[in-house]
């Protein structure tokens, strides 16, 4: 099975793609806790901008806000906080590509 987030380092820029586009790339909990993960790597690399991008048509429908909420609420689960954090701790441009 592949991994749902991907990070790449090419030269001085990182490349992050989402890779669910069987359900169009939506950002499930597990694609959260790998997209911050991602960010970080790049942070840790010296990334001078990155490149987000996903897999398919989509770039993504978005997350549920339902599924926000209670993510949000439980606070044991910080994934969608980390991956809110990765953007804003973000060290250069970020580019997305839709």
């Amino acid at each position: 099975m592949s991994s749902v987030v991907t990070y790449e380092k090419v030269g001085d820029v990182g490349k992050i793609l989402i890779n669910r586009p069987h359900v169009k790339n939506a950002l499930s909990s597990e694609v959260l806790k790998k997209l911050a993960e991602a960010f970080e790597q790049s942070r840790e690399n010296g990334d001078i901008c990155v490149i987000f991008s996903s897999v398919g048509r989509d770039f993504s429908v978005g997350l549920d806000l339902k599924e926000i909420y209670s993510l949000m609420k439980d606070s044991k689960n910080s994934d969608i906080l980390d991956f809110l954090r990765s953007f804003q701790d973000s060290p250069g441009p970020l580019f997305v590509l839709i």
